[in-house]
């Protein structure tokens, strides 16, 4: 398909390229994938389905009068028919101007203040670094020490449960470390080398 811009109101002619000895049909497929029949020309008739279209002498040209983007916006072409064989012409797409891109004004933002608050520093560069060395120590020491102890008081804690737990076990089954003769079966021998508890 050959494109080809178009400005609004515009009159644009449209050539079909066929033979067209019995007469060419003209249509277009818009760019929301409608197919719609527009005219019907030929040496005896002449047919055409909207007011926007005028058929000129020749047949082989169709004239759409004040393009309208969002409506006229598709392909056309034309099909004639000529000893019992379609013959199509050439495709030609029109669209419209392509809409100016708004321009929109740089948005300006102001950084809000945070909780912190800054003073100039005064004295040499030597005792500002000094100073934040210090700051990222104390920093340090006030995230490392409570985890660190909150870390120990878990361990110490979790020793006490095991002692604990072990001791109420061994109190409450006495019995626990000597094994019990298991029954068997009746009529069942035991096996040599097999020890009876």
């Amino acid at each position: 398909a050959f494109p080809k811009e178009v400005k609004n109101g515009q009159n644009e002619q449209i050539t079909c390229n066929t033979r067209q000895e019995q007469g060419a049909f003209w249509f277009r497929v818009q760019d929301d994938a409608k197919f719609q029949f527009i005219a019907y020309l030929s040496s005896t008739s002449k047919k055409i389905e909207s007011d926007k279209f005028r058929a000129h002498q020749s047949r082989d040209t169709l004239t759409l009068q004040r393009f309208d983007k969002a409506n006229d916006s598709g392909l056309y072409s034309c099909v004639s028919v000529n000893r019992n064989k379609l013959h199509f012409g050439q495709a030609v797409r029109l669209y419209g101007e392509p809409d100016p891109a708004p321009t929109f004004k740089p948005i300006t933002t102001v950084a809000e203040p945070t909780g912190l608050t800054t003073t100039p520093c005064v004295g040499n560069s030597h005792e500002v670094k000094k100073s934040e060395k210090a700051f990222s120590v104390g920093c340090e020491f006030h995230i490392l020490v409570p985890l660190a102890a909150g870390c120990g008081l878990l361990l110490i804690l979790l020793i006490i449960t095991i002692l604990y737990c072990n001791r109420l076990r061994t109190r409450w089954c006495p019995h626990h470390c000597k094994r019990r003769p298991r029954n068997r079966p009746a009529g069942h021998t035991p096996l040599p080398n097999q020890h009876v508890f």
